[in-house]
């Protein structure tokens, strides 16, 4: 699909790699932006220096993907499982909600990491979806206390810290914001020269004005300009750019295959193929997610559209003759029943509702008791509610 795969390198400006040089000298750093403007990219990046110059520290990385106590606390013991004594002894502890327990979790952090010479990172990402938990307060505690060698990096949409809890950090809170993430038009010249694709400083100057510097925005103006070959910089909304460069070009088969597969927040190929009902399921998915960077791939082969394209397909979906999307809903039921995942299953067996009202309270129980309870494929595999509409907190959860 991609004659242009080099529109996908990654690329950061050189004064933002200078900043995510200090993360090791910092106790807390924080990565705070609206959504496309590369938080998780210019982590990924940190991450890949950082295994070169220090193969041996220990990363451990969480997604968090519900406002829920049990939810966080067992994603978090799951990112530990490298090492399971410790992942354990914070799973049988439960999530601290005391000060006893706040004192035990410390103490046990304290006793696995203080041996451990090299540097150890804790990243959060998406923690702005955690309004019941008290993460700061949580994060402040152990950054007074945990060894020197650990460090940790939370990724966010919104502020975390109130201004006298990043007065109690002092020097050891390393922020990164949206002016450090952010293209400046000299920046996005070496962006396009990094994906070999040409471009003077007026033209950059011209595509900043549109985007800001918005990642997303500028990512998808280059793949448009891969399809006509002109720099077109306009003020279309997200949605329309999106449906132009990644939706349009597509013929009516694959359009369905992505509209067929976009009611879960992350799917397997095997799901992905149950869903489709045909015998190129595997080559379209393939050839939907071959150098896309709306479409990722993590770990066991788990698939997932980037926020912004997976929204504008269920709109689409919505469109849909009735009669196709309860097919697609009755499938996904017997996917989750054969799983074993009666419950969940039920969800997709219900009548829809239109698209938009807010998911009841049945669904929601369904939704927690599916993740205490779902097997490891399905566990990463969440639906949209009855109706048809995204879960009010995506529940999906996934740890690397």
């Amino acid at each position: 699909m991609d004659q242009h795969p080099s529109v996908n390198n990654l690329y950061l400006s050189e004064r933002l790699q200078k900043t995510l040089a200090g993360v090791g000298s910092h106790t807390v750093t924080t990565v705070i932006a609206p959504m496309g403007y590369g938080k998780s990219t210019a982590l990924k990046w940190w991450q890949q220096q950082l295994a070169t110059r220090i193969p041996h520290a220990q990363v451990f990385r969480q997604l968090v993907a519900a406002d829920s106590r049990q939810d966080f606390w067992d994603g978090f013991c799951r990112a530990l499982r490298s090492r399971p004594v410790l992942a354990g002894q914070l799973q049988a502890l439960g999530f601290p909600a005391d000060p006893h327990t706040m004192r035990l979790l410390h103490e046990l952090l304290q006793d696995a990491l203080a041996g451990h010479p090299d540097p150890v990172f804790f990243i959060l990402d998406d923690v702005h979806l955690l309004q019941s938990v008290d993460l700061p307060g949580i994060v402040s505690l152990l950054a007074e206390r945990l060894p020197p060698q650990v460090h940790i990096v939370l990724l966010s949409r919104n502020q975390i810290f109130s201004a006298a809890a990043q007065l109690r950090l002092g020097s050891g809170l390393l922020t990164i914001g949206a002016a450090d993430l952010r293209l400046r038009p000299e920046e996005i010249c070496r962006y396009a020269a990094c994906c070999r694709l040409p471009m003077t400083l007026s033209q950059a100057q011209a595509l900043f004005a549109v985007s800001e510097g918005w990642r997303a925005m500028l990512y998808l103006m280059f793949r448009a300009y891969c399809q006509t070959g002109v720099w077109q910089p306009d003020s279309r909304s997200a949605d329309t750019l999106i449906e132009q460069v990644m939706l349009d070009p597509l013929d009516e088969r694959r359009r369905l295959f992505l509209l067929k597969n976009c009611l879960t927040e992350e799917f397997t190929a095997e799901q992905a193929c149950f869903v489709w009902q045909e015998a190129d399921g595997e080559a379209l998915l393939h050839d939907l997610t071959h150098n896309n960077a709306f479409i990722t791939t993590g770990d066991a082969g788990v698939y997932r559209c980037h926020h912004m394209l997976r929204m504008l397909l269920r709109r689409k979906f919505a469109l849909l003759d009735e009669a196709l999307q309860q097919s697609v809903c009755r499938r996904l039921g017997q996917w989750y029943s054969r799983a074993g995942e009666e419950l969940l299953a039920a969800e997709f067996f219900l009548p829809r509702r239109r698209l938009g009202r807010r998911p009841d309270r049945r669904g929601a129980r369904l939704r927690k008791i599916h993740l205490r309870r779902a097997p490891a494929d399905a566990a990463k595999l969440v639906p949209i509610v009855p109706g048809g509409g995204a879960p009010a907190a995506p529940r999906t959860r996934f740890a690397c």
